[in-house]
């Protein structure tokens, strides 16, 4: 007998075998994957798990720095590192540009150019050293200081201003650099000899 679409029809509960339902359901199951594999399946999934729990904290951390980075400019009309210098400034009288530049880890052209707007905005000065004619030595004014009041205290300067535990300190450095091998961004990354910040004292 044809079935309606041209096959042969099958008794109800039947396989083309002739094999019943309850048959197919006593089958006894194939070979399993080894455990081995099971558990290199398993421990891949885990790792994907973590990955992605790793790279959704650091898109936080990445769209945080943005968002500050944006009122910033709005409000106070500053770059996050012209803040920051501004805030290294206010730790002392005075700063050699030089020692400005190993504290942020910044190329001579980039920080030249925040001191420069933050000059003519009337919010530090820039004078030669009378010691050394080549070096020159950066103070905030009183405009400047008055601006810190109004600014938030937040991005990676603050670390500076606010007293922490040691501990955090340390796990914190070794997240990051660990951070910077595990990217792949090392190629790129400054040299560890300009990392040494000066002491506020």
């Amino acid at each position: 007998m044809w079935g309606i679409f041209g096959s042969v029809a099958h008794p109800a509960g039947r396989d083309k075998s002739g094999e019943s339902e309850s048959c197919r359901n006593r089958r006894v199951p194939g070979p399993q994957k080894p455990l081995a594999n099971r558990i290199v399946w398993r421990h891949k999934t885990a790792m994907q798990q973590q990955a992605l729990s790793a790279i959704v904290a650091w898109i936080r951390l990445e769209r945080a720095m943005e968002k500050f980075h944006l009122e910033l400019k709005k409000q106070l009309g500053l770059t996050g590192l012209q803040l920051a210098v501004l805030r290294i400034l206010a730790e002392r009288p005075q700063l050699p540009l030089a020692a400005l530049r190993k504290t942020l880890v910044m190329h001579p052209a980039t920080l030249g150019q925040s001191i420069d707007e933050l000059r003519l905005k009337g919010l530090c000065t820039v004078r030669r050293d009378a010691k050394d004619k080549r070096a020159r030595l950066v103070s905030i004014t009183a405009e400047g200081l008055a601006l810190l009041e109004k600014a938030p205290l937040a991005g990676p300067v603050r670390l500076r201003q606010v007293d922490h535990e040691p501990e955090r300190l340390d796990r914190l450095t070794v997240a990051l650099e660990d951070a910077m091998g595990l990217f792949g961004l090392e190629p790129w990354a400054p040299s560890r000899g300009a990392e040494r910040a000066p002491s506020r004292t």
